[in-house]
């Protein structure tokens, strides 16, 4: 039963560092979403309005 438990034990460190490691590359993966979202719609502004209705 003690070999069990260690086992088990250590099988559960293991996935946690897994998991850890997910939620670190998910909030990394987020924060370039949200960086090139904001680069592109910089980027759409500079084109100015299509529209002689844009300015009124």
């Amino acid at each position: 039963m003690k070999k069990l438990t260690e086992t088990w034990n250590q099988q559960v460190k293991t996935l946690m560092g897994c998991l850890s490691a997910e939620k670190t590359s998910l909030r990394g993966t987020s924060g370039l979403f949200v960086r090139n979202d904001v680069h592109t719609g910089d980027e759409l502004r500079t084109l100015g309005p299509k529209s002689k209705l844009g300015g009124l």
